[in-house]
């Protein structure tokens, strides 16, 4: 029995519930699926699999070999990736999820580099909020991904690119904003934010709780652009990163204050997805966006 494809039988049932359904994923036989689970469970000399009504699951001893079986098998993948790429320049599609606030930035800059360096790389740039890059990266969708994080909390154990201090910002027709303002000023002005859950939101209002304040939230919006619209619109106020509003700041579109007490930081993490073997174009894509944020600090 080939062993790395019996395992690959097993991951699938196991990620699946369903022989069946592992047997069309795999475009096998599902007599073979059986056969398969059948002289595993031989070797091991214990049940894999528990019958449910719908499906199966796996045994206690099923569970400590699916945990095992996907990391050889992702080693396995990983291997074959490396092997094929050893003697060829870095090639293939990249898929870099990215937040709004950082993509007009990133994007450009990188693809520059790419297409000067390395031009057998494919470029592929997907844009949402920290939550949805998160999500894509657990479930493989994107190869790398930005993420924000805020002061605070955990960064997910991945590369910190740079930091960037919160601003709170609203339109040149606005009156005018103080130079600094502090939490309890802050508190008292009309916001447009995003919904919770959201890691702002949940500092901001830690933030206000602090000095014994709450939020004046008066609108909410998930997307940036569209927050920046109302503000301009409707003259209320936000609190972002400074580099998303970069550019309205110095056309005058936008006038800001810096917080302090507290100060509120936001972190751009650099993250790679565990869910497929790393290619050496997405190495090198991630090598990139490291060198270009830590020559730029």
């Amino acid at each position: 029995m080939d062993d790395l494809r019996a395992l690959r039988v097993f991951s699938e049932i196991c990620r699946l519930g369903s022989f069946s359904k592992a047997a069309v994923a795999l475009g096998m036989a599902q007599p073979s699926i059986s056969r398969i689970v059948r002289e595993l469970e031989e070797n091991v000399g214990s049940p894999l699999f528990l019958r449910t009504g719908r499906g199966v699951v796996p045994s206690e001893v099923g569970e400590v070999a699916f945990e095992r079986a996907e990391r050889l098998l992702l080693e396995a993948d990983q291997m074959m990736v490396d092997l094929r790429n050893a003697s060829d320049n870095p090639s293939g599609k990249v898929i870099v999820g990215l937040l709004p606030s950082v993509a007009q930035h990133v994007a450009a800059d990188l693809t520059k580099h790419v297409a000067n360096h390395a031009p057998e790389i494919f470029l592929s740039f997907r844009v949402g909020s920290s939550d949805q890059v998160d999500r894509w990266v657990s479930e493989g969708r994107v190869d790398i991904g930005l993420l924000g994080f805020y002061k605070g909390s955990d960064e997910g154990g991945g590369t910190v690119l740079f930091r960037s201090e919160l601003l709170l910002i609203g339109s040149a027709r606005h009156r005018c904003l103080p130079e600094v303002v502090n939490m309890q000023q802050l508190s008292e002005c009309p916001l447009v934010i995003a919904p919770e859950p959201n890691g702002l939101r949940l500092l901001l209002r830690d933030a206000a709780r602090s000095v014994g304040s709450t939020l004046n939230v008066v609108v909410e919006a998930e997307a940036i652009e569209l927050q920046k619209t109302i503000i301009q619109e409707c003259l209320y106020f936000s609190v972002v990163a400074r580099t998303a509003v970069e550019d309205e700041l110095r056309s005058g579109i936008f006038h800001s204050a810096r917080i302090e007490s507290p100060q509120l930081l936001r972190s751009v993490v650099l993250t790679t997805t565990q869910q497929r073997p790393t290619s050496r174009a997405a190495r090198l894509v991630t090598d990139i966006l490291i060198e270009k944020f830590r020559r730029s600090r």
